[in-house]
């Protein structure tokens, strides 16, 4: 399938944490910290947008209001670097993206358990 790329590549720090996704989101959009902080609903201090790039601390209901002013979804904060373009993606082909990603995980964390269990 061919998707036509709507915004700028999302350049990722490896790091894997939401505050550096934000962060790549941020700058693909052109947009300020205190650009960004206005446009959330309601406006937060520009100040908290650093601190939430930093970790420095978030809730699930301010990530969700940056990727509402972000115009991603607040998955796309805590997937991986490879597959960050997956918000091209309709709905239906991105909620089974997100579908088997939650499948990996689970499994994964049985096999952890099974090894811990026989390793243990």
């Amino acid at each position: 399938m061919d998707y036509e790329v709507k915004k700028k590549s999302i350049p990722l720090d490896e790091d894997g944490k939401p505050g550096s996704r934000v962060r790549a989101f941020r700058l693909a959009a052109g947009m300020s910290q205190r650009e960004l902080s206005q446009k959330c609903d309601p406006p937060m201090d520009f100040t908290a947008v650093g601190r939430i790039e930093h970790n420095k601390g978030f809730t699930s209901a301010t990530l969700n209001r940056l990727a509402v002013a972000l115009e991603c979804g607040i998955e796309d904060f805590f997937l991986p670097a490879d597959i960050i373009d997956m918000r091209i993606l309709d709905e239906t082909d991105r909620a089974k993206v997100i579908t088997f990603m939650r499948k990996y995980v689970e499994i994964a964390q049985q096999k952890k358990k099974l090894d811990d269990a026989l390793l243990g």
